[in-house]
């Protein structure tokens, strides 16, 4: 009989332990999702206009 009580009672505490402490898991980052289009600004130049330039390799 003293087993039975042991083990309701190391159950009951690993529950509270469990709910008071939680154990799920911590709630991700919050991520930007906007969609808001940034408007070029006009200094920038596009890829298409960025002049190809060769460096020579490293010694």
């Amino acid at each position: 009989m003293k087993s039975a009580f042991r083990f309701v009672s190391v159950t009951a505490a690993a529950l509270a332990l469990t709910f008071t402490l939680g154990c799920a898991p911590p709630a991700p980052p919050e991520v930007d999702t906007s969609t808001e289009m940034v408007e070029p600004s006009s200094n920038t130049t596009t890829s298409a206009e960025t002049p190809m330039t060769e460096e020579p390799a490293g010694e």
